[in-house]
């Protein structure tokens, strides 16, 4: 739906079904599924974007590499509150032989592996200024298209970014 078509929707108590809601649902999904995993996953706050409230999630995008089904989820990571994450974090898991034992995220994190590369993330602790939501007008002409469609542009500040290319064993630990 186009954004103004949206609004009318949320307005009248239906789900938007817009490019808004969409992403953020992704967001809510992957948060749900570390939650059941009894992750500590801060709750939404809300947004505003294109004239409709909506609960903004932490960003946490598990790729299908990553895992597919709750079981393959439930199997990288290791055991009970595996991962802590603030409201304002975001989390990119990319790769089909990462294991999360241990990490508290409050900013940006993205972990890319290759098949093969086998990545553990233990006693991991990343603080940054992360990334931020902001809001955009979706008359506004000089941002792009798909920023004005979904009413908000993603600004990236810091992140720490690991991005394995080569087979092999690593380890991303310690306060980075």
């Amino acid at each position: 739906n186009s954004p103004k078509e949206a609004r009318g929707k949320v307005m009248g108590g239906t789900p938007a079904h817009s490019a808004t809601s969409g992403e953020l649902d992704i967001y809510a999904a992957h948060c749900k599924v570390l939650r059941l995993l009894e992750a500590d996953i801060a709750e939404p706050s809300n947004a505003t974007y294109n004239g409709m409230t909506v609960p903004l999630h932490p960003r946490i995008v598990l790729s299908p590499k990553f895992a597919t089904t709750f079981a393959e989820a439930e199997a990288k990571l290791a055991g009970k509150s595996a991962i802590h994450a603030t409201q304002r974090s975001v989390l990119l898991l990319d790769g089909e032989d990462i294991v999360v034992e241990s990490l508290k995220l409050d900013g940006a994190l993205i972990v890319r592996a290759v098949p093969g590369a086998r990545v553990v993330i233990k006693g991991a602790e990343v603080t940054n200024d992360g990334w931020d939501w902001v809001a955009i007008d979706e008359d506004q002409q000089d941002a792009p298209e798909v920023d004005r469609i979904r009413g908000f542009q993603v600004v990236r500040g810091e992140q720490q970014e690991f991005d394995f290319r080569e087979p092999g064993e690593y380890t991303i630990e310690g306060v980075l």
